[in-house]
């Protein structure tokens, strides 16, 4: 009986220990979090619903991180050189973003300039992209890269990629003090403003067809989308029904259809998406992915 109770003590004392410990693959919080860009609307409950681990500011994620790695394998896919490519200095998440201000390094740890761009024309000269960006968006499907780019000022707060919070809904809680709304060139967006995107356009097939292998998985093949399908800035949003081949609501019982893409520069990418709701619950992706709609 002595033995059970020192056992059953010791037991309810690692318990303690354990509750008050944060658990989380991506590595312990450093400080008490704090929620910072947080709507008022929201409670601390639902913001550790909406954001899961909870990045509740800017967060440099550790160099040990299986989290890191599996981003800049993403970025180094984007890097051409033939041999070993690393990556230096800072690499932070907030929400469901992730942003790298840094440089990439041969093996030799010499600089591997970036002198190319899938968003801007660079100059010839290496010396003058010394610096590369990455942006990740964690998506329902996880963790893809929307952008990248080599910037050649030498600063970290380099206002080029502060661009990126008009165009894609990144926070710019990244930058701190340094945060500047920069404004997009209109003619840099799919949609300068909200449009809907017609039956006849050739992007609503491309989406829908985007979409469509995903919901089939859960309702079978034939699948297809009645309603209204909007753009605007980087965004497309749709909100209507998912019928099947004979016409039928799906699911049976009834619920609508809500999906939403980003444009990246790899394309579009779906990046959220329900079917069989009842209620508004996707106002949430304003706060959760940046989207313009709501």
């Amino acid at each position: 009986m002595r033995l059970f109770l020192v056992l059953l003590f010791a037991f309810a004392t690692r318990w303690a220990a354990y509750a008050e410990e944060p658990h989380s693959s991506w590595g312990p919080m450093e400080q008490e979090p704090v929620f910072v860009g947080k709507e008022s609307w929201m409670s601390d409950h639902e913001w550790l619903t909406l954001f899961d681990p909870p990045f509740t500011q800017p967060t440099e994620i550790p160099v040990d991180s299986g989290l890191r790695r599996v981003l800049f394998d993403q970025l180094r896919a984007k890097v051409r050189n033939n041999g070993t490519v690393r990556f230096r200095r800072e690499l932070r998440a907030f929400k469901n973003w992730a942003l790298f201000r840094g440089e990439a390094l041969d093996a030799q740890d010499k600089p591997i300039y970036v002198s190319y761009s899938p968003e801007v024309k660079v100059k010839d000269d290496p010396l003058a992209n010394d610096n590369l960006a990455g942006l990740w968006l964690r998506s329902r499907a996880g963790w893809r890269l929307i952008a990248y780019l080599g910037i050649g000022s030498g600063e970290l707060n380099d206002p080029t990629t502060q661009y990126w919070a008009d165009r894609y809904g990144m926070p710019l809680e990244f930058w701190g003090k340094y945060a500047e709304p920069v404004v997009q060139k209109q003619t840099a967006f799919a949609f300068p403003k909200r449009t809907e995107i017609s039956s006849e356009s050739g992007l609503r097939k491309v989406l829908f067809d985007i979409l469509r292998p995903e919901v089939e998985r859960s309702y079978g093949k034939g699948m297809r989308f009645e309603g209204s399908l909007e753009g605007f800035k980087s965004w497309a949003l749709f909100q209507g029904n998912t019928l099947d081949a004979k016409g039928r609501n799906v699911p049976e019982d009834g619920g609508d259809t809500v999906a939403l893409w980003l444009h990246t520069y790899n394309g579009w990418l779906l990046v959220d998406f329900n079917v069989g709701h009842t209620d508004v619950f996707y106002m949430i992706w304003k706060e959760k992915y940046g989207a313009p709609f709501f």
